[in-house]
């Protein structure tokens, strides 16, 4: 990995760790923030591939769980993979197929997270409704980030196509 690329993996790390503690002091927009951090690595995927997407994930996950630490286990559960998770799914060509693996695969990490957050907070679920409520707007939610994500992508690989290339 060069120097400009490694540079740019350091700056998007920051600027996801930023996002990940506001998340924790703002009263208002933190899974916003958390899904924001999560659409950095994209940029690094764009730029060099996956291996600097997989950079920025992993530190900012270590440093997250560190410095945000329930900021840190949401980017690190849900947000921080998707893009290269994404980008290796949508190599299939298959849409009907992508979906699918992309809603298990969301459903699965859901799943974990909400045990891990019931484990640590007693009666975190003690209504019998909450968790498919959260399951069923989790996915609407998913399906929504999925589309808007496709469009932040597209439009950086429109706008800046090559520029990102370092």
């Amino acid at each position: 990995m060069n120097t400009k690329k490694l540079t740019l993996c350091a700056v998007l790390i920051a600027l996801s760790v930023v996002l990940l503690y506001l998340s924790t002091i703002l009263p208002t927009g933190r899974l916003t923030l958390i899904a924001i951090a999560g659409m950095l690595p994209a940029i690094a995927v764009i730029s060099g591939g996956l291996k600097p997407g997989f950079l920025v994930y992993l530190a900012t996950s270590l440093l997250g769980l560190i410095l945000a630490p329930s900021g840190g286990i949401m980017y690190l559960l849900i947000f921080g993979h998707y893009p290269m998770l994404k980008q290796l799914i949508e190599r299939l060509n298959r849409l009907w197929l992508e979906w699918i693996i992309k809603i298990v695969i969301f459903n699965a990490l859901l799943g974990i997270a909400m045990a891990f957050f019931s484990a640590i907070v007693s009666g975190f679920f003690s209504d019998s409704f909450a968790g498919p409520l959260i399951f069923i707007a989790g996915n609407i939610a998913f399906v929504i980030y999925d589309i808007c994500f496709t469009g932040v992508i597209d439009v950086m690989v429109k706008k800046y196509g090559k520029g990102f290339k370092l």
